[in-house]
């Protein structure tokens, strides 16, 4: 595994942890999943699989959630995740779906 997926050995800090939740802007850089390494240990076609969505995503990193059933890419807006889901689900042929999901940030209040 390549150092963009080393964990950090450090624990969490709460900190960070809430200023990724309350923050308008979602930092892709800063985001991270301390069971990323576990589910590549036990999964090792995740990786080549990651690789295969930030290739599609244009070099964005991809990043796993949870223990590794979900992986998700931060993108441009609407339009760049409606491409980008678009690429990944051609370059899939059916082995993996794609769609586009937008963050709504607090002060927006409810989508409806």
């Amino acid at each position: 595994i390549g150092d963009a997926r080393t964990v950090d050995p450090d624990p969490v800090d709460a900190d960070r942890v809430r200023a990724l939740a309350t923050g308008a802007e979602l930092v892709c850089d800063e985001l991270f999943n301390h069971l990323e390494d576990p589910a590549l240990a036990v999964e090792p076609r995740l990786e080549a699989f990651m690789d295969a969505v930030e290739e599609a995503a244009g070099g964005r990193r991809a990043h796993v959630s949870g223990s590794g059933s979900t992986v998700f890419v931060v993108c441009d807006g609407r339009r760049d995740a409606s491409r980008t889901a678009k690429v990944i689900r051609e370059r899939a042929q059916g082995a993996a779906g794609a769609i586009p999901v937008e963050i709504v940030p607090r002060e927006r209040g409810p989508v409806t």
